[in-house]
């Protein structure tokens, strides 16, 4: 699938008409669903964003009219489709201050993606492994929609226990796991707002409610609800906007970035209690909070591979390249 973006000349998220401004066509994946050109796909992405931190802002409401597509077009939109779309736009939303690397097999396509912010000059730099999931939305109460792989694989919440044990073997760049739930208009608009079409939950609290969903028997479905999951959320923009970020199109530092990140994931386990998350049933899960993780975003010894890639990609002036990575590498360079 192939997807291009547009607006009107000096339109706001709110101009846009998602069928008039969407436009699809199927000549980028082959049978099996896997990309054939992962470039040309990226760079069919219409310009729209005037930097990461406006992207985070806008981005969203885009996303979830894309998800509310499935209806007239009666076909469902996986998170592959969601997070190629993510990382198209944020390649040209930051120009020169971004690396995408990508995999050298074609074939390889998933629902995960890492975005790392990193300043050169300090040598310091933070990543965020993001695993995204799509919401099933409830035909009349929106709390009662279901993020129905949420214990990927057949309930079995392998990929979620992968999710955090690759972010503990990062050893060389601070990783922080998170998840992205993409949610469709339908139910954001039924929330009233109180929902986005993109929101961000701590990777760790995540996978203490998947563990207690694949130990429950039966495997009922609040635990993949909605209405389980919302305490957890936070905004795109927590990543993306830290601080006075959004100035001038710059990228926030690795510091401010990762303090947000902390603060909102804080916040919501406050909301929560404890970090505890209470689930259907009477069961209280405690996470382990990434919070206790004190290690610094200040790089030792030789700069980590991906790292050195992007900034010799950068010089070249060559900002999508092929090389050795399993998911999507998304390398902001700090201002």
């Amino acid at each position: 699938m192939q997807v291009a973006w547009a607006t009107r000349a000096g339109g706001s998220a709110n101009d846009i008409e998602p069928l008039a401004s969407i436009y699809l066509a199927t000549s980028a994946k082959d049978e099996s669903g896997s990309i054939k050109s992962k470039e040309n796909w990226f760079l069919s992405i219409a310009p729209l964003f005037s930097s990461p931190c406006d992207l985070a802002g806008r981005l969203p409401a885009l996303i979830a009219d894309f998800l509310d597509l499935e209806i007239s077009l009666r076909r469902r939109f996986r998170e592959e489709s969601v997070s190629d779309i993510v990382v198209a736009t944020l390649l040209r939303a930051a120009g020169p201050d971004l690396s995408v690397q990508v995999p050298i097999d074609e074939k390889i396509t998933g629902n995960d993606f890492d975005i790392i912010i990193f300043d050169p000059a300090k040598r310091s730099a933070v990543q965020f492994r993001i695993q995204a999931k799509r919401l099933s939305p409830h035909a009349s109460n929106w709390r009662m929609g279901s993020y129905k792989e949420l214990a990927h694989p057949h309930n079995t919440g392998t990929q979620s226990a992968a999710l955090i044990r690759s972010s503990a073997a990062e050893r060389r760049i601070l990783t922080v796991p998170l998840y992205a739930f993409y949610n469709p208009a339908r139910a954001c608009v039924a929330s009233g707002g109180a929902i986005g079409g993109i929101e961000l939950a701590d990777g760790h609290a995540v996978r203490s409610l998947v563990a207690a969903l694949v130990k429950a028997k039966p495997k009922r479905l609040p635990y993949k609800r909605l209405s389980t999951l919302q305490s957890l959320f936070f905004p795109l923009t927590t990543l993306l906007c830290p601080g006075q970020a959004g100035a001038g199109g710059r990228i926030a530092t690795p510091e401010n970035a990762l303090l947000a990140v902390r603060n909102a994931i804080e916040a919501t386990a406050e909301r929560r209690g404890a970090y505890a998350i209470a689930l259907p049933g009477q069961v209280d899960v405690k996470g382990k909070s990434p919070l206790a993780d004190d290690r610094s975003t200040l790089l030792d010894g030789e700069l980590p591979p991906i790292l050195a890639v992007a900034l010799s990609a950068r010089e070249r002036q060559a900002n999508l390249i092929r090389t050795k990575v399993s998911r999507p590498k998304i390398v902001l360079f700090s201002q």
